[in-house]
């Protein structure tokens, strides 16, 4: 965590992933806000507000996925929403993982955005289809 200087960390997994991600919380002791293992399929957009909120209200300063592309496009959602850096633990292979690309869905439909890095290293968004 100092490469991306993280001093708070929200540690985000999928429900049957809970125990990785507790496990990568007591890993990092004092420098997590604690996990997360709320992440739906096909991340839904309250999936998304409730995990930026948690992270703003912890004062996270970073996040931390680990899973599989559930966990994986949540936390891009979550720097899309936030700004904050990210770190991908993939444990399956799913294409999404290696894009900028965040898919969400709102009642069934979804929708993917593009995220562009600036020069301050903030992500904003592009575009969408």
């Amino acid at each position: 965590m100092d490469l991306v200087r993280c001093k708070r960390t929200l540690v985000l997994s999928v429900p049957g992933r809970k125990k990785d991600g507790e496990l990568v919380a007591r890993m990092l002791g004092d420098l997590t806000v604690g996990p997360f293992a709320e992440v739906a399929m096909h991340v839904p957009v309250e999936g998304i507000h409730r995990a930026s909120t948690i992270a703003s209200e912890a004062g996270a300063d970073c996040a931390v996925a680990i899973g599989g592309g559930s966990a994986i496009r949540l936390v891009k959602a979550i720097t899309l929403a936030t700004s904050l850096p990210i770190v991908a633990v993939p444990t399956t292979y799913v294409g999404g993982m290696m894009t900028p690309i965040p898919g969400r869905s709102k009642d069934l439909r979804f929708g993917f955005y593009l995220l562009r890095h600036t020069t301050d290293n903030a992500q904003t968004e592009v575009g969408r289809s």
